[in-house]
C-alpha cells in the first residue's frame, strides 16, 4: 500500500507541474507588432507620408530583435518592454523624436508614446548618424496603458499593437508627423512606400 502512495504522490506532484508550466506558456502567446493600416489610408497627404529625418534601425522586446509583421513570444508587459532604436539620417540635429502605438484590439484604443527620457524632459540632440533608443517613459504612463487594457481585457490577451505615427523635430526641418518612417531593415518598411 505505501508503495502505491508514494506512485500516487509522484504522479499527481508531475500533474501539478505541467499545469503550472502550461499556464506559463499560454501566458507567453503569439504578439505581433503591424503597421496600423487604418492611419496609412488616411486621405490627408500631411500624414500619409513617410519621415525620412530618422530610420528605425531595430525594434526589440526585453533585448530580443522582432520584425514588423512576423509573431513572436513575449511576457504579458510586452508593451512596456518595446524599444526603437533610432538613428539620425538627416542633414541636421533632431531635437525631438516619438513613434506612437495603439492598441486596434481595444474598442477604445489607445496612443502610446515611446521616445527618449520621460514626458516632461522630450528635448534631446541627436547629431546626424547618432543613434537612440526610444521607450515608454518609466513612471504612471505603463500604469494607465495596463488600467486600460484592464477595462476590456486580461493584459495577457493583448497580442497586438500597430505603429500608428511618427513625429520628429529637427533643426533644418522642423516638426515633421507622418504614419510610416524609414527603416534599415527592409523586412519592416511600411507597406505605404
Amino acid at each position: 500500500m505505501r508503495r502505491i502512495g508514494s506512485a500516487t504522490r509522484f504522479v499527481v506532484g508531475t500533474l501539478v507541474i505541467l499545469i503550472a508550466v502550461t499556464s506559463s506558456w499560454a501566458q507567453d502567446q503569439s504578439k505581433v507588432l503591424v503597421w496600423n493600416r487604418e492611419d496609412l489610408s488616411r486621405s490627408d497627404p500631411n500624414w500619409a507620408r513617410q519621415i525620412d529625418a530618422i530610420e528605425l534601425e531595430n525594434i526589440s522586446i526585453a533585448s530580443k530583435s522582432i520584425t514588423i509583421g512576423e509573431p513572436f513570444s513575449a511576457d504579458p508587459d510586452w508593451i512596456r518592454d518595446i524599444t526603437f532604436r533610432i538613428k539620425n539620417v538627416s542633414g541636421s540635429v533632431v531635437t525631438f523624436a516619438q513613434i506612437t502605438l495603439k492598441l486596434p484590439q481595444l474598442t477604445h484604443s489607445i496612443q502610446i508614446p515611446y521616445l527618449v527620457g520621460s514626458i516632461d524632459k522630450k528635448v534631446i540632440s541627436l547629431s546626424p548618424g547618432e543613434e537612440v533608443e526610444l521607450k515608454i517613459p518609466q513612471g504612471t504612463l505603463y500604469q494607465w496603458v495596463k488600467d486600460s487594457v484592464a477595462k476590456e481585457m486580461e493584459l495577457s490577451r493583448l497580442s497586438k499593437a500597430a505603429l500608428t505615427f511618427v513625429w520628429v523635430n529637427s533643426e533644418s526641418r522642423g516638426k515633421e508627423h507622418g504614419v510610416c518612417v524609414r527603416v534599415g531593415d527592409s523586412r519592416n518598411a511600411c507597406p505605404l512606400f
